[in-house]
């Protein structure tokens, strides 16, 4: 059994928003004073949900971010883990330069891109291509993680984190 080291917050779920489970990996990630988490760690927490749970691809998950307005998220790179990530949108954030890409050739709210994402301005659908020829090697290979430069499986506490998020709601 892996260590419930993580004492997750987010027990009153008040919108659906919450209800998903990569709201409530970067919600805890962010309250616990880190800035967000890559799109291949998001998917392979999947693996700690319970059975029954549909198991989303980039597409699913770049799709459900688009159709979700409650909460937007923010795709930006980050130098600490020298690739992108995916961050709830604080004040800190609002100086940004970027842009909401159109979803369905639609205005969308669901998910904000940094000019220094190193995404092309267009649409989500083309930032999924690009993020599936991007990540989706690594999922394959089940390289969830960054430490220390290196692609790898998620560390006895990074599981023990995901287990504590959703241990509590599923």
């Amino acid at each position: 059994m892996i260590s419930q080291n993580y004492n997750c917050r987010y027990k009153a779920l008040t919108n659906t928003t919450m209800d998903k489970y990569w709201m409530r990996l970067l919600k805890e990630w962010r309250t616990s004073g880190r800035t967000g988490l890559t799109i291949p760690y998001i998917l392979g927490s999947q693996k700690y949900l319970p059975a029954e749970h549909e198991t989303q691809s980039i597409s699913d998950l770049l799709r459900d971010i688009g159709e979700n307005t409650s909460t937007p998220l923010f795709l930006k790179y980050c130098m600490d883990v020298n690739d992108l990530i995916l961050q709830t949108i604080i004040a800190s954030n609002t100086n940004v330069i970027g842009f909401y890409p159109t979803y369905r050739s639609l205005p969308q709210t669901g998910l904000f891109v940094s000019e220094v994402s190193r995404t092309e301005r267009t649409t989500i659908e083309k930032i999924i291509m690009s993020l599936e020829e991007r990540y989706q090697v690594y999922i394959d290979r089940q390289e969830y993680s960054v430490n220390n430069g290196q692609r790898g499986d998620f560390t006895l506490t990074e599981k023990a984190f995901i287990y504590s998020c959703y241990h509590i709601y599923f």
